[in-house]
């Protein structure tokens, strides 16, 4: 019979290895993010695998899946995006309304127009842990509030989800401006 600490053990392994294979699939990209590098980082691979292939832009970081969270349906194509907030805040910067436009590109293209989004706000670990999570749904909210209203995409193709500093990116450094993103991942089909 296996004691309970070595169920505890394996768990923690297996949690730790699933954190460790989704972070390994991280890529640091080039500059700025383009509409173009978008489309090609979300949108289904042809072969309807649903696969994307690598994105090679920086700012932007590309998940197969979503971190932490197995139970979770799978999403096939996701990307990070380096949205910048006032400190503390849901306010849009303007560097982070330039990003979203060129989000709001890639979504209202003809490749990515069939498609609903799930929006993943994320923290750091600076601060609370509730107060991150509500922090980091207003950013999401902010995010699909600003595509809807600037960008005249249809509200029920995005859906807004607070993730908190429960699935950094860094995780051995929690603290981590790299950490704070929105993610942006395929719900699939409308």
């Amino acid at each position: 019979m296996i004691s309970k600490i070595a169920m505890t053990f394996a768990a923690g392994l297996v949690a730790v290895t699933l954190s460790v294979s989704a972070q390994a699939q991280v890529q640091q990209m080039g500059a700025t993010p383009k509409a173009d590098d978008l489309i090609k980082a979300l949108k289904p691979d042809a072969s309807g695998s649903g696969s994307p292939g690598p994105l090679n832009v920086r700012g932007i970081r590309v998940l197969n899946a979503t971190p932490g969270a197995a139970a979770a349906a799978p999403h096939p194509s996701a990307v990070a995006l380096d949205v910048k907030f006032a400190l503390g805040s849901a306010d849009l910067t303007d560097a982070a309304r330039q990003t979203i436009g060129q989000l709001a590109k890639a979504i209202k293209s003809d490749q990515l127009v069939p498609y609903r989004f799930q929006l993943s706000g994320h923290t750091d670990s600076t601060g609370r842990p509730d107060a991150n999570l509500a922090l980091s749904q207003r950013r999401a909210e902010a995010v699909k509030t600003y595509l809807v209203d600037s960008f005249g995409i249809a509200p029920d193709r995005l859906e807004a989800v607070g993730r908190g500093q429960e699935e950094p990116i860094d995780a051995s450094h929690p603290d981590s401006g790299v950490n704070r993103r929105v993610q942006v991942a395929i719900l699939g089909a409308k």
